[in-house]
């Protein structure tokens, strides 16, 4: 998966929370995920293999719930656990 499905998944996250009526601090954090993650410069891949996903600003620390697995490009692995 690369990081422009990684963001769309995060899109649709925070849309569906916000249609959910979820918290808004909530849904802009997985908004705000996607932005970031489409603007990165370092390969995803790497950053994941490196364990770094956290050290992302708007990414990391705030989203302790958002685990990348290392077989995501696999369709039938979930993304997050």
């Amino acid at each position: 998966m690369d990081k422009s499905e990684v963001a769309a998944v995060l899109e649709e996250i925070g849309l569906l929370l916000e249609l959910k009526g979820e918290n808004a601090f909530k849904t802009r954090a997985y908004k705000t995920a996607a932005k970031t993650m489409e603007g990165l410069t370092e390969d995803l891949g790497k950053l994941v293999a490196e364990d770094r996903l956290a050290t992302i600003p708007g990414v990391g620390r705030h989203r302790p719930d958002l685990h990348v697995r290392p077989w995501c490009r696999e369709p039938d692995r979930p993304l997050y656990v």
